[in-house]
C-alpha cells in the first residue's frame, strides 16, 4: 500500500517454483496478507493491505507492464491477445477461502478455446461479449473479428478489470 501511495506499480505473480503456481491463492494472499489457514490474524503488516481490485490489477495489467508487454496482454482492449480463463464462481465476491478453491471451467489462448465449455456457456458468453463490446464502442462483429473469439469477460472496478464469471 505504501508503495502504491508513493507512485510505484505493484506487479504480482505466483512465485513458482517457490510456491504452487496457483494465481487464486496468490490473489487471496495479496489482499488479505494471510495464508490459507488465515494466519497471521489480521494479516501481516495490516497497514499495508491493498484492495482485492488493486491485487487483481497487480496480477494482470501491472504484471504485463513489468514484463514490458502491456500493449500485448493484461487487459481487455483492442489489439491485445485474447488469453483468458472462465472460472466456476465470481472471484470478486468470493471469500478468500472460496477464491483459493476456484476451478477453471475453460481456458482460451489467442482467442481459441483449448479447454472446457458447453454450448450454453458459449451462447451466454457471446451475449455478454456483445454487451461489453457495445460499452467500449465496438460493434459485436468488430470485437469478435478483432479477438477471433469471445474475450475474457470483465467488469471494471475503479480502473481495475476483473474477470466476470458465468
Amino acid at each position: 500500500k505504501s508503495m502504491l501511495a508513493n507512485g510505484s506499480k505493484l506487479a504480482f505473480g505466483t512465485d513458482f517454483p517457490v510456491e504452487k503456481p496457483d494465481p487464486f491463492a496468490t490473489w487471496a494472499a495479496a489482499f488479505t496478507r494471510q495464508d490459507a489457514s488465515g494466519q497471521p490474524q489480521g494479516g501481516g503488516q495490516p497497514q499495508e493491505l491493498i484492495s482485492r481490485e488493486q491485487a487483481w490489477w497487480a496480477m494482470t495489467g501491472a504484471a504485463a507492464y513489468a514484463g514490458f508487454a502491456e500493449t500485448k496482454f493484461g487487459a481487455l482492449a483492442a489489439g491485445q491477445r485474447a488469453d483468458f480463463i472462465v472460472v466456476d464462481r465470481d472471484p470478486m465476491i468470493a471469500s478468500p477461502t472460496e477464491l483459493r478453491a476456484i476451478k477453471v471451467a475453460e481456458t482460451w489462448v489467442g482467442g481459441e478455446r483449448v479447454f472446457g465449455g458447453t454450448e450454453h456457456q458459449r451462447q451466454r458468453r457471446a451475449e455478454l461479449v456483445a454487451h461489453v463490446g457495445e460499452e467500449r464502442g465496438l460493434r459485436p462483429v468488430e470485437l469478435g473479428q478483432r479477438l477471433g473469439a469471445p474475450p475474457r469477460l470483465l467488469v471494471r472496478f475503479g480502473g481495475c478489470e476483473a474477470a466476470h464469471q458465468l
